[in-house]
């Protein structure tokens, strides 16, 4: 398992040359955040989950997945639960299946529009949409999970835990989860 967080790293570094997965002025120190964010972040969700919803047998959709993170993370951490990675922007979906294929994941990769999504699923997301706008936006009977960051990488002693409805998943970072 440790073993595909780190080569999903290395190639997300090696194919942001290309692709500009995420921004190329990030630090070393700021991809290490968002990864081990993810990671936590995963282990967060997935208790969730078991809470809300013990014999959960949907897929866990990733909105704009573009670069995995989260999705890839929770793919990795969880291979028995199926993710689909959702995004719009082909070459990252290209980069996506790649991921999929070389860590040899029990993910799908999709390359449209969520809107499309018409039934109850477990959603996830990054930064992808305001919360409020992301819970109103998917089918009633999905829970949302929004990876909210206030990190301010600029102040490395940044200290402002938030919490909303479950658990602070980083120092630096929260959750906020809705139920449609």
């Amino acid at each position: 398992m440790l073993q595909k967080i780190i080569d999903y790293k290395n190639h997300l570094e090696h194919y942001n040359k290309a692709i500009n997965l995420y921004s190329r002025n990030m630090s070393q120190h700021e991809l290490r955040v968002h990864l081990l964010d993810s990671i936590h972040g995963s282990k967060v969700i997935f208790e969730a989950i078991e809470d809300i919803a013990p014999s959960y047998n949907h897929s866990v959709v990733d909105l704009g997945s573009g670069n995995g993170l989260p999705g890839i993370v929770f793919s990795i951490l969880y291979p028995h639960l199926r993710v689909v990675l959702f995004d719009t922007d082909e070459r990252k979906c290209t980069f996506l299946k790649s991921m999929v294929h070389k860590l040899n994941l029990n993910s799908t990769v999709v390359n449209k529009n969520y809107l499309l999504i018409e039934e109850p699923n477990i959603f996830i997301s990054k930064a992808f949409m305001k919360s409020k706008d992301l819970f109103t936006s998917l089918p009633k009977g999905s829970h949302a999970f929004n990876y909210v960051s206030d990190y301010d990488f600029s102040n490395s002693s940044s200290s402002s835990n938030r919490f909303y409805d479950y658990r602070v998943l980083h120092s630096t970072r929260y959750i906020e989860h809705g139920m449609l």
